[in-house]
């Protein structure tokens, strides 16, 4: 009895690391690095070019964990030295564009293991299910065998379809972010 409980147990755990990737990388990608990238690039632009670098550095820190508002910083650190400019910037986009495909990888892949692993514990269930010395009751082995093999499906389903989902909402929110930071370095390189 104990090893048909870990059989089932299997399908759930696979599919609450989709929910925790899920939540994990939607709250990074969609809330912590998000602003609105094309005022944020115009009002750096306009206090810049005005001289006024320390209220660009006072608007990047209001915004900060965004992800343009820390490349923001970065920059602003090494604005007297063009050459230590360029470096900070490029250092900063490779940072955020592997931070973009953080956890991505892992979900499609949970996502794409979730329904063939729920169909395998499926087949385990039903044939545990019909094994003639399981159970003194063959109908009742057979029903338990029916209602596990069909739970461990629809959990993997569920997490399947969960993944494939929010993969391309997560790919999406992560281009928008990139695409701040892109402008954002705009900026000191139009002025560099």
């Amino acid at each position: 009895m104990a090893a048909l409980d870990a059989w089932t147990a299997l399908p759930l755990t696979a599919a609450a690391a989709a929910w925790l990737l899920i939540g994990w990388r939607a709250r990074s990608l969609m809330f912590q690095a998000a602003l609105d990238g094309p005022l944020f690039a115009r009002e750096l632009q306009r206090r810049l070019a005005a001289g006024r670098t320390e209220e660009a550095r006072r608007l990047a820190q209001g915004l900060c964990p965004a992800w343009a508002a820390k490349l923001t910083l970065r920059a602003l650190a090494h604005a007297d030295n063009p050459r230590e400019l360029q470096f900070a910037l490029a250092e900063s986009r490779a940072e955020f564009e592997l931070a973009a495909q953080r956890g991505l990888l892992a979900l499609r892949a949970l996502g794409r293991l979730a329904l063939p692993l729920s169909l395998a514990i499926a087949i385990v269930e039903l044939g545990r299910g019909f094994d003639p010395g399981a159970e003194p009751s063959a109908a009742n082995a057979a029903s338990r065998a029916l209602s596990r093999g069909s739970f461990a499906v629809c959990t993997g389903m569920a997490a399947a379809i969960a993944c494939q989902m929010s993969c391309g909402l997560l790919v999406r929110a992560a281009r928008q972010r990139l695409e701040e930071v892109r402008k954002a370095c705009e900026v000191f390189t139009r002025d560099g």
